[in-house]
């Protein structure tokens, strides 16, 4: 028996323009709706990825930016990341994202510069932006 949740879910992936195969894990379809999500969401024209690598010091991980509508920052690491918007990041301090969870900010928080840092060394992260 199939989960209806689940169908559901990778029928509306299915909807996004450019998706080839609906073959998803629950988890890859969790993701891929939060992207969508935080598109409509935001109001955003453009949807831009990236994935940078954040090292155990304080580092910008996006300029600030006035036309910025949404920002969703996965975590895709074993280890605990920390933000800050407009100064450096310092572990135990800002906002944390937790392994494998996400999180998404709009509005004044979306303008500003970001930054990162990682509670033990390299750690991988995928952000996804909106903007006018």
């Amino acid at each position: 028996m199939s989960n209806p949740i689940f169908v559901e879910t990778n029928a509306r992936i299915a909807a996004l323009p450019g998706i080839q195969n609906c073959d998803y894990s629950a988890k890859e379809a969790r993701q891929a709706l939060a992207i969508q999500d935080a598109g409509v969401a935001g109001g955003g024209a453009t949807l831009v990825s990236a994935n940078p690598t954040v090292p155990g010091t304080s580092t910008s991980i996006l300029a600030a930016d006035a036309l910025r509508t949404t920002v969703l920052i996965q975590n895709q690491s074993v280890d605990d990341i920390y933000i800050q918007f407009g100064v450096a990041a310092a572990i135990n301090d800002g906002f944390k994202i937790l392994p494998d969870e996400d999180v998404t900010f709009s509005g004044l928080f979306a303008t500003q510069e970001i930054f990162a840092i990682s509670s033990a060394g390299p750690s991988q992260i995928m952000i996804f932006t909106t903007a006018i």
